[in-house]
C-alpha cells in the first residue's frame, strides 16, 4: 500500500496515480458530491431522533468514494458494510475477513473495468496500467483501491459532525438532551485520536462548564 511505502517506491506510485487522480477530476466530481449530500439530508426525518453518524456521517463518504472509484450502485451497500467492518474492528484479526472480501471484490471490479471502462478513477488507473511503460500492477491497483475505500476523509467527516453536534447540544439544547447526546455516542478511546478533539471525559467536563441558555 502506497501510504506505507518510502521512496523510491512511494515516489513511483505517486507519480503514476497523479496522472489520473487530478484536481480537475475532483472539480468535476463536486456537483455529484453535492447531490449525494443533498439526497442524504432529504432522507433524514424532519421530526424525532436522528442517528447523524449512521445515517449521514458514515453514508456520505462511502457514497462519494463509490462514485469516485466507479462502484456500481447495486454493490454499494456491501461495499459500505465491508469498509465499516474494517474501520471499526478492534484488532487486526477482526478486520481480516472484511478486508479479504473487499480486496476480492475490488480485484473483480478492476478486471471488469478492463472490458467495461467508464469515466471513474479505477478505469483511469486501469488505463495507466495498460498503456504506460512503467505501469501499475494488479496488486498495486487493488492495494490503492482498498486504501481509498477505507480512508479518504471518512474519519475527518465523522469527527467534524460528531464534534459539531455535541457542541450544538451543549450550547443550545436542554441540559438533559446534551447529556444524552454525550452518553449515547461511542466512547471508544480510538475515536479520540488526532483531529484536535477532546477525549470523551474531557469533552463531558468542557460541556458541563458551558452556560446553558435559559428557556423562556
Amino acid at each position: 500500500m502506497m501510504i506505507l511505502m518510502d521512496p523510491p517506491h512511494h515516489t513511483r506510485l505517486r507519480a503514476l496515480v497523479s496522472r489520473s487522480f487530478t484536481a480537475r477530476r475532483m472539480a468535476e466530481l463536486q456537483p455529484r458530491v453535492q447531490q449525494i449530500a443533498d439526497d442524504l439530508l432529504a432522507r433524514l426525518p424532519e421530526t424525532g431522533a436522528v442517528d447523524l453518524m449512521q445515517d449521514y456521517a458514515f453514508q456520505l463518504p462511502v457514497q462519494v468514494i463509490c462514485e469516485l472509484l466507479g462502484v456500481p450502485t447495486q454493490d454499494r451497500d456491501a461495499f459500505g458494510s465491508w469498509t465499516r467492518q474494517i474501520m471499526d474492528a478492534a484488532s487486526e484479526p477482526d478486520r481480516l475477513p472484511a478486508m479479504g472480501q473487499l480486496a476480492g471484490y475490488l480485484s473483480e471490479l478492476i478486471e471488469r473495468k478492463h472490458s467495461e471502462p467508464d469515466d471513474a478513477l479505477l478505469s483511469a488507473l486501469v488505463r495507466v496500467s495498460e498503456n504506460e511503460a512503467d505501469r501499475l500492477s494488479a496488486q498495486e491497483l487493488v492495494g490503492m483501491a482498498v486504501v481509498g475505500a477505507c480512508s479518504a476523509g471518512r474519519w475527518d467527516l465523522r469527527y467534524a459532525l460528531d464534534e459539531g453536534s455535541v457542541r450544538g447540544h451543549c450550547l443550545f439544547g436542554p441540559p438533559a438532551r446534551a447529556s444524552t447526546a454525550l452518553s449515547t455516542r461511542s466512547k471508544s478511546p480510538s475515536r479520540s485520536r488526532s483531529s484536535g478533539l477532546l477525549p470523551w471525559n474531557r469533552r463531558s467536563r468542557a460541556c458541563s462548564q458551558i452556560s446553558m441558555p435559559s428557556s423562556s
